[in-house]
């Protein structure tokens, strides 16, 4: 059999090499890019937040919930509370809870919210806003949120459900949402064990 020519070998040779470096350092999994965007949004104090802009360069741990939910919305907050304690409050880890009903859920009531799961810290926001960018964002990160049901006590007090998603989501220091995970059924040790992934520059699968 002829012999390929030298050249030719080193090309098929190189090929493979490059091959196994691209396989070797395959980009991260990306769900979205959030950093071309920015939600105009409020905290506690009624501070604005321009989110994800304002912890860019920190790893976000988001959570979504309405402060009236019955059963998902304190399951969610339970698990981002456990995961937030496991990871002892690094320095570039932020935990961020939004609310998908504004227009109930003020400042205000985001902080007595804040209050009762004892996390009124620097390093865990309690964000609201307008309806429409709040609706805005919660659609370009996928979160549903729909009122399912509405009524009226014999004394007034108006007592409503929302049908929502049950999503806690890591975004990158980037501002790229790395992962989805079930807000009220994920184990915390696999969102801290994904978020130390992030910090040591780990791959999530």
């Amino acid at each position: 059999m002829r012999k390929p020519p030298m050249p030719r070998v080193l090309s098929l040779i190189a090929a493979v090499l490059l091959a196994a470096g691209l396989i070797g350092c395959q980009q991260p999994n990306v769900v979205d890019d959030l950093s071309d965007t920015s939600f105009q949004l409020v905290d506690t104090d009624s501070t604005a937040v321009a989110f994800p802009q304002d912890v860019a360069g920190d790893i976000v741990v988001l959570g979504y919930i309405y402060t009236n939910c019955p059963d998902v919305c304190p399951m969610t907050t339970a698990n981002m509370k456990q995961a937030h304690q496991q990871l002892g409050a690094p320095d570039d880890v932020q935990f961020v809870t939004v609310t998908f009903d504004p227009l109930r859920d003020t400042p205000s009531v985001m902080q007595r919210y804040s209050e009762t799961w004892e996390a009124a810290d620097s390093d865990w926001m309690f964000l609201t806003g307008d309806t429409s960018t709040v609706n805005r964002m919660m659609r370009r990160i996928g979160i549903r949120h729909q009122v399912t049901d509405t009524t009226t006590t014999e004394d007034g007090e108006q007592i409503f459900f929302i049908s929502h998603s049950d999503l806690v989501t890591l975004i990158d220091e980037d501002g790229r949402i790395r992962q989805h995970y079930s807000g009220s059924r994920t184990p915390p040790e696999i969102l801290v064990e994904d978020v130390n992934k992030l910090r040591n520059g780990s791959t999530i699968r």
